[in-house]
């Protein structure tokens, strides 16, 4: 279990350079831009920061199932979130499509981290906007920890 959460920390990290080095994030940068970025790649508290953040995985309890998530929505999965939260249309399956997707990006493990199976799990039972709801508490309660420690 150690080694496929390093796995998909490591992941997450080319993730997040691939956005990161993407050309068109790159065109916007300036060279003093690119001095600074390269400064703070060897600052170190900046890495610490950055190392923390990735160890930053909560869980939720579905009924004696234990789901892992990223505790903190990062700036690569606030990208892939505004393209699968839109909704297509005004309907009630839209809405799920949304919610199914969200809950798949969230969460870290196979196979929650497909929409699939919350539509699957919802279609049985279950409640996927509960599932979320919960997953969201989780994440504003972290954040209002930090903005206190801070």
């Amino acid at each position: 279990m150690t080694e496929e959460r390093e796995q998909m920390t490591k992941e997450q990290a080319d993730e997040a350079r691939a956005l990161f080095n993407a050309p068109e994030v790159q065109e916007t940068l300036s060279e003093a831009d690119q001095m600074e970025i390269e400064r703070l790649k060897s600052n170190s508290d900046i890495q610490n920061i950055i190392s923390d953040s990735k160890k930053a995985i909560d869980t939720i309890n579905i009924n004696g199932v234990e789901i892992r998530f990223q505790s903190f929505i990062s700036r690569p999965k606030r990208r892939q979130l505004s393209k699968v939260t839109t909704l297509k249309s005004d309907t009630i399956e839209s809405a799920e499509e949304v919610i199914y997707n969200t809950l798949a990006l969230m969460c870290l493990d196979d196979p929650y981290n497909k929409p699939l199976t919350w539509k699957y799990i919802e279609a049985q039972g279950g409640d996927a906007s509960e599932y979320l709801a919960k997953i969201m508490t989780k994440i504003k309660a972290r954040a209002a920890q930090m903005r206190s420690f801070q």
